[in-house]
């Protein structure tokens, strides 16, 4: 499956603007990314109306690490955001609306989360052709 990089630019004259290099490695905050996806995929009455945005969030985030890495990285941090691993993600769950995650060997953190702009974007893509 060929993915092309999301339109994320608009173009900065008539000419057709080019996406920085350094896009596909941008980082979102995933609770930003659940939360986006949660609006444009699934509307806002998924879960139905009782479950709380917070666990809506928790749930968007857990489809999202089935599709797309996941990464953590800290505030202080000089090594860079590293990505959870899939072993971890497949048996952990997310809490407080995407922005922690606790995997079956305890809570990692404090850290926070993050997942690449493209990666969002093509979750999105993919979850949205999914429900239809």
């Amino acid at each position: 499956m060929d993915f092309l990089p999301p339109n994320f630019l608009a173009p900065a004259s008539d000419a057709t603007a080019e996406a920085p290099q350094a896009l596909p490695d941008t980082l979102v905050p995933l609770a930003l990314a659940a939360r986006l996806v949660l609006r444009e995929a699934y509307g806002v009455a998924f879960l139905g109306a009782r479950t709380r945005t917070e666990e809506k969030l928790n749930a968007v985030a857990k489809a999202l690490s089935a599709l797309v890495p996941i990464f953590e990285y800290a505030e202080s941090s000089a090594l860079g955001a590293e990505a959870i691993p899939i072993s971890e993600l497949a048996c952990g769950k997310f809490t407080s609306g995407a922005k922690e995650f606790h995997s079956a060997h305890g809570k990692r953190g404090p850290h926070f989360l993050a997942v690449r702009a493209t990666d969002a974007d093509y979750a999105l893509k993919v979850l949205k052709e999914a429900r239809y």
